[in-house]
């Protein structure tokens, strides 16, 4: 990673959660992982580019690419609670029957 820049703590190949409870977990640790890198990067590195490893945003600024991952934790999230809503109104409804 660029300097100043932490990893996320995740892998690509991390298996899908199983379970609402994993998923909530795995939001949970995206959020810490995200939490750290914006209380500890430096003001003077949020403006710097992010460089190679981030192959054709190389020129993105890493605030640009915290922004993007703040948008994805609020998209995820938010599927989260569509499902958790869905699943409850579904059983709600098989024990009204």
């Amino acid at each position: 990673m660029a300097r100043g820049w932490p990893g996320d703590g995740f892998e690509r190949d991390d298996p899908a959660p199983a379970s609402a409870a994993e998923a909530t977990e795995a939001l949970e640790r995206a959020h810490g992982s995200w939490r750290e890198i914006l209380t500890t990067l430096p003001e003077g590195l949020w403006a710097e580019p992010l460089g190679s490893i981030a192959g054709p945003y190389a020129d993105q600024d890493k605030a640009s690419f915290v922004l993007h991952q703040l948008d994805e934790q609020i998209h995820h999230g938010a599927e989260l609670g569509v499902l958790r809503d869905l699943y409850r109104a579904q059983h709600a409804r098989r024990d009204a029957d």
